[in-house]
């Protein structure tokens, strides 16, 4: 039986790409199971440079030459074995065939590679192969690439993970529509572990360092490997204490308790409630107000595993000085005062508690309190923080109020009205060495007893304010009252005969203020001669004041009218009427 010669799978790529890593799978296999064992060697020239029409020494002959043949020329510094030079120089594994290497310069090159077949040790058989590779510049289409930490010289995607040994990779890799299959492949625990999903997951178990790699469209032509180191980094946690007296005022201390599976802690960045920042490890701190504190901690270990923790600081010291101040610190009697609390540190969250000495308190920041016995006052205050500290502080002898003096008066007549609008004030105060009178919005006075005369009726608030040889101030207030008073006095009887003298029957008297005026006479059959609502008008003697003159005789008469404050009057009469 004739023997069968190795059979190779895969063409040549026509064009490799220029300063891209070449990996090309050149293996041949066998039917019979010899070994094969491959290497670069000299190409068979099948023509020649001069011309064309098909002659041997043409580069296409035809037919083919017959042998023997000549070996392929190479020019310095390229040789049947180093055929295309690169960086790394173009080689080939002489058990599995693969060619690989990076190819730097443009150009054709002719590759030779020899197949030689083995048996039990012995050389059975060769088999050449021959081809071109075009090296040109370009720019791949497929790019092997994945979410990583960092790139190390554009080829290595670091993975770095801090205390969890599960990574999920994510596939960043182009041009998606012409990836055809995906391969990722670490070494975990010395054995390869494979997958084939776009995106992949990995459990690395324990920490350390893994390798492994991605391959895009292997196999194919066009191919690209991104490789892959995965650092498993042990576990890390940010944790902080805080140490504060509750009910003392001062530094808080931030104690570090940061924990690192590596054992040492780099570095620590500290936010105290953005109010300052630190770089120490445990830092101390006094807030300027009380209040809950945000506590900001970003702990980073020797990996560069880095964690975070926010913490939250009740602080609630009591002030270490009790201060106040009063807007008067002498006050008469009765007389407003202001006491500030100026303690600090403190807010509305504490609880506040006035004394002020007379057996008067008040819980207010800042109160307002007036004394209504004279002597030397002791102020205390105290102050409750909101978890439940206590402080307190005596300021003795603090407020002095003086006596005040009593203001008195009377005046006379009382019963004032229309007619009698002057009255006498008389002063009766105590301790007063100084009097300022006023009358309602009419006039003021300094005399001590003055005589006034209202301007008009009605009622009027009369002030006194006196002041004492302290300068302290008492005042009264009395309702003075001018009644208005109306008035109306009817004749007996008139005589209308045109002689200017007593020609009307009609009233006379004070009418300011009056209201609501009816004025009506009748004759004795009870017939109604004369009305008016006018005081200022009269009856002339006729019939409605215009028609023929009434007999001599006696008529009825009425009037009614309304006061001033709403009294009501009524007058009946009798009108006689001479000729």
């Amino acid at each position: 039986m004739p023997k069968q010669q190795p059979s190779f799978q895969i063409i040549s790529p026509i064009v490799l790409c220029a300063d891209y890593p070449l990996n090309f799978d050149h293996s041949a296999t066998d039917a019979e199971g010899d070994s094969l064992v491959y290497s670069f060697c000299p190409a068979i020239a099948g023509g020649g440079r001069n011309g064309g029409g098909g002659t041997c020494n043409s580069p296409a002959p035809s037919p083919a030459c017959p042998p023997p043949f000549n070996l392929v020329p190479f020019k310095a510094p390229y040789t049947a074995t180093n055929p295309m030079g690169g960086s790394p120089m173009i080689t080939i594994n002489p058990r599995t065939g693969v060619i690989s290497g990076v190819p730097t310069t443009q150009g054709q090159f002719v590759v030779g590679i020899c197949v030689n077949e083995y048996r039990n040790g012995i050389k059975i058989g060769s088999v050449n192969r021959e081809f071109q590779f075009n090296v040109t510049s370009c720019k791949l289409s497929i790019v092997a690439s994945i979410a990583a930490d960092s790139v190390k010289n554009n080829e290595l995607f670091i993975v770095n993970s801090c205390g969890k040994s599960n990574i999920d990779f994510i596939n960043y890799s182009k041009d998606s529509i012409k990836i055809k299959n995906v391969e990722w492949m670490f070494n975990i625990g010395g054995r390869s572990s494979i997958a084939t999903t776009w995106h992949s997951i990995f459990d690395f178990k324990t920490p350390g360092t893994y390798l492994g790699q991605v391959i895009v469209n292997k196999g194919l032509p066009c191919t690209d490997t991104a490789k892959i180191e995965v650092n498993i980094f042990p576990e890390m946690a940010a944790d902080f204490d805080y140490i504060a007296d509750s009910c003392v005022y001062g530094p808080v201390s931030l104690v570090d308790r940061s924990f690192s599976g590596s054992g040492i802690m780099q570095s620590w960045f500290w936010n105290i409630n953005n109010e300052t920042t630190s770089t120490t490890r445990s830092p101390t701190h006094i807030f300027n107000n009380p209040g809950i504190k945000r506590v900001f901690l970003r702990a980073k270990d020797k990996n560069n595993c880095s964690d975070t923790l926010t913490k939250f600081v009740a602080y609630f010291p009591l002030p270490p000085f009790l201060l106040i101040s009063s807007s008067h610190f002498e006050i008469c009697q009765g007389a407003p005062l202001t006491l500030s609390n100026l303690s600090r540190p403190i807010d509305s969250t504490y609880g506040v508690k006035w004394y002020f000495g007379d057996g008067d308190t008040s819980s207010l920041y800042n109160p307002t309190h007036a004394y209504d016995t004279a002597g030397i006052f002791s102020i205390k205050l105290e102050i409750t923080s909101p978890n439940g500290c206590k402080g307190s502080k005596i300021f003795k002898d603090y407020i002095t109020v003086r006596s005040k003096p009593k203001a008195l008066f009377d005046f006379s007549p009382k019963n004032l009205n229309t007619f009698q609008r002057v009255t006498q004030f008389k002063d009766h105060s105590v301790d007063a060495i100084r009097w300022n009178w006023t009358f309602g919005n009419e006039y003021s006075t300094f005399i001590q007893n003055p005589s006034y005369t209202f301007q008009d009726t009605g009622q009027y608030p009369v002030r006194l304010v006196v002041t004492n040889n302290i300068g302290c101030k008492d005042s009264l207030t009395l309702l003075v009252d001018v009644e208005p008073i109306v008035t109306y006095f009817l004749p007996n009887a008139f005589t209308p005969n045109n002689d200017g003298k007593n020609d009307e029957f009609i009233g006379k008297g004070q009418f300011y203020g009056i209201k609501d005026f009816k004025f009506k006479i009748w004759n004795r059959w009870g017939e109604l001669i004369f009305e008016t609502s006018n005081p200022e008008e009269g009856w002339n003697g006729r019939k409605k004041n215009q028609g023929e003159m009434s007999e001599n005789g006696v008529y009825v008469c009425m009037i009614e009218y309304e006061g001033p404050r709403g009294k009501k009057q009524k007058i009946e009469g009798f009108a006689t009427l001479i000729r």
